[in-house]
């Protein structure tokens, strides 16, 4: 049995208009004519305001969704490094790339401009919730460079130190590769480069040194429960202001000075002046200790 043909929507409209003409006839006194004229100029006010032309009209005027996407880039950039690379390193560089999108996603919509906010929530209003990296296109990709890299994959991602050397490679990578296809200005390509190798360089060291300031703290010969408050700083964020091998000085954020604190000299070589601790101190017996630690921050 042939598929019954389904209405257009302008086919769907002029049966709606009949029907509710016949309806209007009934119930009050307008001609056939009238009743037709009124709900015509009725649902052109509706159009007017019809969600659906201002999405269009918005997204034309945006220019989005961008070719290529984000996404797409993306992909495109990890099919050429999966051709050149080893299975091993290609995997890593494929996993930051992924955590790089998902930042995007996640939490760049405040970078997003009115238009593109108005854009997303006509989307959203419509049913539809595409991913940023869905819309936008690669120009907006290494503006994220600093908070992803210094942000999320510190505070957010719980990885080992050679997941967090390869976003930094990755970036690098991402960064040059984009100039080359003409996606970004030499300038903003040399710049982000530099962020991602810095953060190549920092970013496992930062994670060694939180391993090793968790074993420091496990050998502690001192609780919190066990100090006077004078003796005692509770868990927050320490900023390194002095190194000396197997020493380091800290300053809490209400300006409480702590140090020498003594450590070995191994985590001594993976920090870095300037760079924040999120830990609790005590001293006992006139030495510092580190009581608790969380993170470490790189600056």
């Amino acid at each position: 049995m042939p598929k019954k043909k389904k209405a257009t929507p302008k086919e769907k409209l002029a049966a709606f208009l009949e029907e509710q003409k016949q309806v209007l006839e009934a119930k009050t006194n307008l001609n056939p004519d009238e009743a037709l004229s009124t709900l015509e100029d009725h649902i052109e006010d509706l159009e007017e305001d019809d969600p659906s032309e201002t999405l269009k009209e918005l997204a034309a005027k945006l220019k989005l969704p961008a070719s290529p996407t984000i996404k797409e880039t993306f992909q495109a950039f990890l099919r050429e490094q999966e051709k050149r690379l080893k299975p091993s390193t290609y995997a890593d560089i494929e996993a930051a790339i992924g955590l790089l999108q998902d930042y995007i996603d996640g939490y760049c919509h405040d970078c997003l401009s009115d238009d593109e906010r108005e854009l997303f929530s006509l989307l959203a209003d419509q049913g539809e919730e595409p991913e940023m990296s869905e819309l936008v296109g690669p120009d907006r990709i290494v503006e994220n460079y600093t908070s992803f890299l210094n942000y999320f994959m510190i505070r957010k991602v719980i990885c080992d130190a050679q997941l967090k050397k390869a976003a930094g490679t990755a970036t690098k990578k991402l960064a040059l590769w984009l100039h080359k296809q003409g996606h970004i200005s030499q300038e903003a390509a040399d710049e982000a480069a530099e962020i991602g190798e810095a953060a190549a360089r920092y970013l496992p060291k930062a994670e060694k040194a939180v391993q090793l300031l968790y074993e420091l703290s496990e050998y502690t010969p001192v609780r919190a429960h066990d100090l006077e408050d004078e003796d005692y700083h509770d868990f927050s964020e320490f900023t390194i202001t002095k190194i000396q091998r197997g020493k380091l000085w800290l300053e809490g954020l209400g300006g409480e000075k702590v140090g020498p604190v003594e450590v070995p000299p191994k985590l001594t070589n993976k920090l870095e002046k300037d760079w924040g601790i999120t830990c609790s101190l005590g001293r006992y017996r006139g030495k510092w200790y580190f009581l608790e630690t969380a993170n470490v921050y790189p600056n």
